[in-house]
């Protein structure tokens, strides 16, 4: 990585620490105990258990919650800092605060690889600044999130370098590891092949069918995994949960969609009063115009798509957020007893898209108004 590189995470790590340093005291809540109240498993020979429920269960050591998840590299990952840190609190936050800047460099490597290091820098500031990312370092359980968006990142990033030096296996090799990594930390990992797919036929040049061929073994390992994970929960389990075949119109399923997804858009532009989970009381009376409301959302995405097909950047941005609530669309209904909910965290790496566009919008203002762009993106 080249000095200019490491300067920018300097950049981004400075940033960090003037937003989030009240954050280091934070005490642990809800699942942070979960993670942490069974040390035996820091002990090396019980680790590999993460990987077999059946044997956390025969340790009477139940930490997936009645088998609703199977996400053992979280899980590890914490009995692995568990003998190091203890109950001391700011030393997770700090790592995870190293992690989101990590992660944000990331995008910033990849961002100027297609685009101007100013518009890269933005999205990633964006990324970091936004009270919405903020899990990432105020819960510590939310450490594994930033993980997976730097296995995505780096699934994606090896991806282009093998396509650009012919024959390159040492780096096609490290983007399937990276892919199947990102599956381990959190169930929205099972789109990488499409953040890539959108990534590599978007912004990178050459052979259309060179580009289908490396991209299928990504596809194949995401289908895969979606198998197992049928196998291992049934979908009367929690992969999908009983919410979705739970509502008697399609009018009710695209109402709940549009209610959960503009707040979560509205937190995006407003960041006031963004929760770890939010649930809204199902419309019964407004079914239609919620309903309305959906297909004028999906009408927008596809208007600014055909408005922006000479520009890769914007059509990047959009791209990736779209996958992001392609992928939400099944987690919403998953649990029917609150009829439909939503976590900002599903976002964690669509969200980069959202910051991408901001960051393209924002380089054009400062590109016509020089010095008044610049603050602009100060105040904001």
């Amino acid at each position: 990585m080249s000095l200019n590189y490491l300067k920018v995470f300097f950049i981004f790590f400075a940033f960090g620490i003037l937003i989030y340093f009240n954050s280091l005291n934070s005490q642990f809540l809800l699942d942070d105990y979960f993670f942490l109240q069974h040390p035996v498993l820091s002990q090396a020979q019980y680790m590999g258990s993460q990987w077999r429920l059946d044997a956390i269960q025969g340790l009477g050591m139940d930490k997936h919650g009645a088998l609703s998840y199977y996400r053992p590299l979280a899980h590890m990952f914490y009995d692995v800092l568990y003998p190091f840190f203890k109950s001391h609190f700011w030393q997770y936050h700090l790592l995870n605060l190293f992690l989101l800047v990590l992660a944000v460099s990331l995008i910033y490597l990849l961002l100027v690889k297609v685009s101007n290091p100013f518009l890269a820098f933005l999205a990633g500031l964006f990324y970091l600044v936004h009270p919405v990312n903020g899990i990432i370092v105020n819960y510590i359980s939310a450490g594994v999130f930033a993980l997976e968006v730097i296995c995505i990142l780096c699934a994606i990033l090896f991806l282009c370098r093998a396509l650009e030096i012919p024959g390159n296996r040492w780096a096609y090799g490290a983007s399937v590891l990276f892919c199947v990594l990102s599956l381990f930390w959190h169930e929205s990992g099972i789109m990488v092949p499409c953040y890539a797919a959108a990534f590599i036929l978007l912004c990178q040049s050459g052979d259309y069918q060179k580009k289908t061929v490396y991209l299928s073994p990504l596809f194949f390992i995401a289908f895969f995994y979606f198998i197992f994970r049928f196998i291992l929960y049934p979908t009367e389990g929690h992969l999908f949960g009983q919410g979705l075949f739970s509502f008697s119109s399609v009018g009710l399923h695209l109402a709940g969609l549009f209610q959960v997804f503009f707040w979560y858009l509205s937190r995006l532009f407003y960041p006031v009063g963004i929760v770890l989970q939010w649930s809204p009381a199902m419309p019964q009376a407004n079914v239609w115009w919620n309903s309305l409301g959906a297909v004028l959302l999906v009408a927008l995405f596809f208007m600014l798509w055909i408005k922006c097909r000479q520009d890769k950047i914007y059509r990047l941005g959009l791209a990736w957020f779209f996958i992001g609530f392609i992928c939400a669309c099944g987690a919403v209904f998953r649990r029917s007893a609150m009829g439909v909910y939503i976590e900002p965290h599903w976002f964690v790496f669509s969200s980069i898209g959202f910051f991408i566009l901001v960051a393209r919008f924002f380089d054009e203002m400062t590109g016509r108004m020089k010095s008044y762009g610049f603050i602009l993106v100060l105040m904001v």
